[in-house]
């Protein structure tokens, strides 16, 4: 996860209520402001922003109750014993992940609910980044320059793939929200460890649509029916993993990030 700076005016979370993880093991903080406006006959202005932290035993639990149940489905050579801790004192958003560990910092625990699933979900596809390259015949390159780039980019493919696949109503909430992602992870801003926030959020925007397009049956022609092996090209399941096989592909022969 690309580091950025905290937002120090806390995120508003709108309309979305916490359906993965109970109410009792998280922490709410409700902040009332009152305004006096000279336009208002009242004058007074209530504004109400909630805003959900997550704390360490909470996004812990997040980690081994969902998301990593999740990936066990799609990579089960995963390390069994894959270790999840927050760096309490790192107040950006900011993470690392690596085969049998996963770090989320507090600055990314306090952001809204979609983006701390989406966050560990990318740091846990870090782990399994090797297994994918093995699986695709693709040389793992070294996580540094330009090497680190597409690391980064896979890793929200793979994390894509695993919440749309597995926890469809994790992923609609984050799809809702990419435009903000490719804000929060760095916009048009170009760096030398990560690629740029939008270039990101349209790999992944780009993997999404061709995920739900394999979900529509093709329509085969008269010679095509006949001459064609079995289903295997109107099997939904191959036609995904087609697509993500392209998408990963595409990274690793990409040069401009």
């Amino acid at each position: 996860m690309r580091k950025g700076q905290r937002h120090r005016g806390g995120s508003i979370l709108k309309g979305l209520q916490s359906r993965f993880l109970p109410s009792s093991i998280r922490c709410l903080k409700l902040l009332l402001t009152f305004q006096t406006r000279s336009d208002r006959t009242d004058n007074t202005t209530f504004t109400c922003i909630r805003k959900w932290e997550m704390d360490a035993e909470a996004a812990k639990i997040l980690f081994e109750s969902t998301i990593l149940p999740a990936f066990k489905v799609h990579y089960s050579a995963m390390d069994d014993k894959t270790q999840f801790f927050v760096d309490e004192e790192n107040n950006e958003i900011d993470g690392a992940g690596s085969p049998g560990l996963v770090q989320l910092s507090r600055g990314a625990c306090d952001e809204p609910d979609w983006l701390v699933n989406f966050a560990i979900a990318h740091e846990t596809a870090h782990g399994v980044v090797f297994l994918e390259c093995n699986a695709q015949g693709v040389s793992v390159p070294q996580a540094q320059d330009y090497g680190r780039k597409k690391h980064e980019a896979w890793a929200d493919l793979i994390a894509t793939k695993v919440l749309m696949a597995q926890l469809p109503d994790v992923w609609a909430l984050v799809e809702a929200q990419l435009h903000v992602l490719a804000n929060k992870l760095g916009g048009s801003a170009v760096t030398a460890s990560h690629p740029t926030g939008n270039k990101r959020v349209e790999l992944i925007r780009e993997y999404a649509s061709a995920y739900v397009q394999a979900e529509t049956p093709k329509s085969k022609g008269f010679l095509r029916t006949i001459f064609c092996c079995g289903s295997a090209p109107n099997n939904p399941v191959l036609r995904r993993e087609k697509a993500f096989n392209s998408c990963f592909k595409k990274i690793n022969n990409s040069t401009n990030f």
